[in-house]
């Protein structure tokens, strides 16, 4: 009981409960809950979307870097080509005896002058030894912390690229000296006329020069450097970091995907070749986090607007409608629908009850205005297609009369009786009681009849043949479609009318359409002709027969503008005429 009572109290509540709070109502809960789903949407869409283009961004920075350091490290690998080539250097270096302490110094200076000439410029070089097969280095203005700090640890494969180490020299800046931590790119030297090894170069970069070359290319948190393949950090902005564990877990650089998450950070890597190591660019969660948590802030004060812009509009709708406007409502469904026939009841004479009372006088000027123009095309299309019908030549009628009696005339009894019928079976065909779509068949009768008739007349200069099938005999057609073909296949196809003239009516059925095929073997057209045959007026004569065209726009008149007539003709090689009507039985008036 308690139940019903709610319900039916609920119930009142709605009942009496006005328009406008309805309409404030329901439009504040519809945009409430669209809001709170769009929102939800978006800010899963948006996180993804953001992480996305966070890593792809800290990807492309990754790649720009790589670039970047490849360009330089490309610089130093053609600076040691200019040392290596240096005349003055080779001289040196290629004697054939060790230099004698006396001559020791003056190749010092030499040779420190010639890598200080060439290097210079490039201030990205620290430092450049040279080590000859006598033991003795050559470099560009430095303090050795020991005489052969090298050659005792040379790879088996030259060139390469020893990854940080604490330089094995010091350099003087102002007030002090300095160890710097360097980066090697290390050579052999060959003698360029023999071929033989006389010493090897070394070009050691600071690696403060390797991280400011990839951390310019870093944007907001993230951060990068480079890991050599056991885990320990070999370039880094902060020069602590040096040396010691990256502690990544590297064997998850399959290389499948760039990034991996590691506690909550985003490592985004790329392998670095030069170095075996890997260039690495680490961003924060927590900033991506703070991006969303941004969004969603605006999201939440747009909301807040969009819900107030809401009960306004919902107030301001509210108090200008009527119960009336439902009604109109209704009515114009019913028209969307396709059911013109709706009407509005209405006793109200507010604003309202006028545009109701204008909206049905509307409704009926318009209904009327449809059927006065239906009826009008209607009548229009009838009057056309009966205009068309009426303009057959007489001037066949006399011909054929002129060779019936000249047939009589020459005791010609079998042909003149053959002509007659005939002229009979045609005429009575033509006429069809009036009707404008007859069965094919019948037209096919028609066809036949004329083609005796121009048979006799023409001496039998040509033949003809039909391939109709039985199953398409019902299928209607408009009166007279095949005469006014076949009178020009006579009439120009076979000019002449020597002996050997083929005239071919053929047909084809399909899913929803017929083909009449209508071809012959007489003298062809070029395109000027078929021009001339499908122009509405040719100058200097008057409209004779029905004409090529008035045959194709009374098959588009009547069936529609996809049905018509195609020609297909090649000067000296004959003409095909196809002909394309809709599948089944045509009624005479109602389809017009």
């Amino acid at each position: 009981m308690r139940k019903i009572f709610y319900s039916s109290k609920l119930h009142k509540t709605i009942l009496s409960t006005s328009i406008t709070g309805k309409i404030r109502t329901g439009m504040l809960v519809i945009s409430i809950s669209i809001l709170i789903a769009f929102m939800s949407i978006s800010i899963s869409y948006s996180y993804q979307n953001m992480l996305e283009e966070s890593i792809d961004s800290a990807y492309k920075n990754l790649v720009f870097s790589q670039n970047n350091l490849d360009n330089m490290l490309n610089m130093i690998t053609n600076y040691s080509v200019i040392l290596l080539s240096d005349e003055k250097i080779q001289d040196n270096l290629t004697q054939k005896e060790k230099p004698a302490l006396s001559e020791l110094s003056r190749i010092e200076i030499t040779m420190r002058n010639r890598i200080n000439a060439i290097v210079s410029s490039f201030s990205t070089i620290n430092a450049v030894l040279i080590y000859d097969n006598w033991g003795n280095i050559y470099e560009s203005g430095i303090t050795l912390l020991n005489s052969d700090p090298f050659l005792s640890t040379l790879p088996e494969k030259l060139p390469f690229w020893e990854t940080t180490k604490p330089a094995s020299y010091y350099i003087a800046v102002p007030g002090k000296t300095l160890r710097p931590d360097v980066i090697s790119f290390v050579r052999t030297i060959n003698d360029y006329k023999t071929g033989r090894n006389v010493g090897f170069l070394e070009i050691c970069i600071d690696e403060s020069y390797i991280s400011k070359t990839y951390s310019a290319s870093t944007f907001g948190a993230e951060s990068m450097y480079i890991v050599s393949e056991d885990n320990s950090i070999i370039s880094h902005p902060d020069t602590k970091k040096l040396y010691t564990q990256a502690n990544l877990p590297l064997h998850k650089f399959d290389g499948h995907r760039n990034y991996i998450i590691v506690d909550d950070k985003f490592i985004i890597y790329e392998k670095y070749d030069q170095f075996n190591a890997y260039l690495i660019n680490e961003i924060s969660q927590s900033t991506i986090q703070e991006k969303i948590n941004r969004m969603i802030t605006v999201m939440i004060l747009a909301g807040i607007l969009l819900i107030t812009l809401c009960i306004a509009i919902s107030n301001l709708i509210s108090k200008n409608l009527t119960k009336n406007l439902s009604l109109l409502i209704a009515a114009t469904n019913e028209i969307n629908n396709g059911n013109w026939d709706v009407k509005v009841n209405t006793t109200s004479q507010d604003e309202v009850g006028i545009l109701t009372q204008n909206f049905n006088r509307m409704l009926d000027k318009i209904q009327q205005g449809t059927k006065s123009l239906i009826q009008e095309q209607k009548l229009k299309r009838e009057f056309q297609l009966e205009l068309l019908n009426q303009q057959i030549n007489p001037h066949f009628l006399y011909n054929t009369l002129d060779n019936i009696c000249a047939l009589a005339e020459l005791n010609h009894i079998e042909e003149l009786l053959s002509m007659v019928d005939n002229l009979s079976r045609f005429y009575r065909g033509v006429l069809s009681k009036g009707s404008i779509v007859i069965p094919l068949n019948e037209e096919m009768q028609i066809a036949a009849s004329y083609l005796n008739i121009m048979h006799i007349r023409y001496n039998k200069s040509f033949t003809y043949d039909f391939n109709i099938p039985e199953s398409i005999y019902n299928n209607t057609a408009l009166r007279l479609t095949l005469q006014p073909i076949l009178e020009n296949s006579i009439y120009h196809g076979f000019q002449l009318h020597r002996p050997g003239g083929r005239i071919r009516i053929s047909a084809r059925s399909f899913n929803t359409f017929i083909l009449i095929i209508v071809t012959d073997n007489g003298i062809g057209m070029d395109i000027d002709t078929l021009k001339a045959l499908f122009a509405k007026q040719i100058a200097n004569n008057t409209r004779k027969g029905f004409g090529l065209m008035n045959v194709h726009e009374r098959i588009r008149l009547y069936y529609g503008e996809k049905y018509g007539m195609k020609i297909y003709s090649k000067k000296d090689k004959g003409t095909r005429i196809i002909i394309k009507m809709p599948k089944g039985q045509w009624r005479d008036k109602d389809n017009v």
